[in-house]
């Protein structure tokens, strides 16, 4: 088995387990805002770790700032929006609904993803068209009322009957996710592609990208992720005012949340780093459905109806054939 779909995997048990610690948190907002933090922290150690020490100690430091983090601001700024984005519309959807609807139907985000990384130059297989083909009825099955598949006509009537608000944030949960997914795409993978929407942004905008590897891509990535994020909880007195108690209550279990957050986070990069085509990697995170069903019913005690076994099944399927590829 090669190595990046070992990472993968290692990333996708350990998000589990931290959805399920994110879903017992009353202030996800502020878990979210130290979790990231502390994530940040530990990305500069590692990357201290990795560089020498002595008299290439101020040049380490020099290249984390002026290389790694304020060399292509603009892109980090994007990324950024579409990943503070991503963590209050995943906030209210774990506010409003199960762990196990909301993990399922954040799936339908790789449509979107995936589109972009073949405007990007990624050429999908067969196998990965004819899963997505299969993964896009069961979200939508996984969202409807257990008594759904009890006839064709209630399976028609349960669909039209689905939540507008919930879709809607589905929606702009999957755009947050593509405009994340595609920056980091296209700040770490050097191609044709890749090359021609630089030199586009540089005549447009006057904006380089400079291609890094995905750990120091998340550098400047997390970096102003947290700044964003800071902003966003200040400008809320509700937000700013329960910041620094949240921490002193969470105790252990935000530690505990952080490292799970720092562990995915590396093995993801590691995975990005390795694999030949990152459409890869998405169908492996929709592999976690399982995992899903199972804490969410062993842990959280959520009720497991036949829409949600039926559409996750789909998604797991539609999932691992286009990973066969």
């Amino acid at each position: 088995m090669p190595h990046y779909i070992l990472f993968a995997v290692v990333s996708v048990l350990v998000v589990n387990l931290y959805s399920v610690a994110v879903k017992r948190i009353p202030n996800k907002l502020a878990l979210f805002f130290w979790t990231n933090l502390f994530t940040y922290v530990g990305l500069v150690v590692v990357y201290f770790l990795r560089t020498s020490t002595g008299s290439a100690g101020a040049h380490a430091v020099r290249e984390l700032v002026f290389r790694y983090t304020l060399a292509q601001t603009p892109l980090y700024l994007l990324y950024a929006a579409g990943f503070v984005g991503t963590m209050v519309v995943f906030q209210r959807l774990l506010d409003g609904y199960d762990l196990s609807l909301v993990v399922p139907l954040s799936q339908f985000s790789i449509f979107f993803v995936t589109l972009g990384y073949v405007a990007l130059g990624v050429k999908p297989a067969w196998q990965e068209v004819l899963g997505l083909l299969i993964l896009s009825p069961g979200v939508v099955i996984v969202s409807l009322p257990p008594d759904a598949l009890s006839s064709p006509t209630a399976l028609v009537a349960r669909v039209r009957a689905v939540p507008w608000p919930l879709w809607g944030l589905v929606m702009v949960l999957a755009a947050l996710t593509t405009v994340t997914a595609l920056v980091t795409y296209l700040g770490t993978k050097l191609t044709a592609h890749t090359m021609a929407v630089d030199h586009a942004l540089e005549s447009a905008l006057h904006v380089n990208v400079f291609f890094l590897d995905p750990f120091h891509f998340a550098l400047g990535a997390q970096f102003f992720s947290v700044l964003l994020f800071l902003g966003l909880l200040l400008a809320q007195e509700r937000d700013r005012a329960t910041l620094l108690p949240a921490i002193r209550h969470g105790g252990k279990l935000y530690v505990l949340v952080a490292l799970m957050s720092l562990l995915a986070n590396l093995a993801f990069q590691e995975a990005f780093a390795l694999a030949p085509d990152p459409t890869v990697l998405l169908v492996i995170d929709k592999m976690s459905i399982p995992l899903v069903l199972i804490f969410a019913a062993v842990i959280l005690k959520e009720r497991m109806t036949a829409p949600k076994v039926v559409g996750s099944g789909l998604i797991l399927v539609g999932a691992m054939l286009v990973a066969m590829y």
